[in-house]
């Protein structure tokens, strides 16, 4: 039987698995070197406790990752984010890879705005996903009309430009 992404129980216990085995062995491996101390430091102080409370004076507004992530200056992609999700909504072009790394995203950011430390870089994880969506919209664009196909690839191709000069800018000025 399939999920609602589209996915069957085993497709989800090989994905489960992959993930179990990429992030295990580091776990164990500062587990075994560290014992309790990376307990309470890892698990305690920076997932529990960031996650519960304010630490080190981290507080920003509720909405301070998405003003991260339409920050030109941080995320030249952004933009086209948004036109990519539209545009595939839109279209009705929605496949699994869209609605997992859609749901990804959504939930990434879910987590982080309600954790009360708030710092810049937990935005990260989102970026992988961000790329599949782009990637995914602009492959789409394929079986287009041919007008309509190079306007789309004008338009990322243009945002993109300017995301780089705009990080450029943002770097000299430092």
């Amino acid at each position: 039987k399939k999920s609602e992404f589209g996915l069957s129980r085993k497709d989800i216990y090989k994905v489960l698995a992959i993930a179990i085995s990429i992030i295990f062995p580091w776990h164990l491996y500062m587990y075994v070197t560290h014992g309790r101390e990376f307990i309470d430091a890892y698990l305690g102080y920076h997932i529990i406790e960031r996650s519960l409370v304010t630490i080190e004076e981290h507080d920003e507004w509720r909405f301070f990752y998405f003003e991260v992530f339409y920050n030109l200056k941080v995320n030249i992609l952004a933009g086209l984010t948004s036109l990519s999700v539209i545009y595939l909504l839109i279209t009705d072009r929605k496949s699994d890879i869209f609605r997992i790394s859609l749901a990804i995203i959504l939930g990434i950011f879910t987590i982080i705005t309600l954790m009360d430390t708030k710092l810049a870089w937990y935005v990260l994880p989102v970026y992988p996903f961000q790329s599949i969506l782009i990637g995914y919209a602009i492959g789409n664009t394929e079986n287009m009309n041919i007008k309509y196909s190079l306007a789309i690839k004008l338009v990322c191709f243009v945002t993109i430009i300017a995301g780089i000069y705009s990080s450029i800018q943002y770097i000299h000025a430092l």
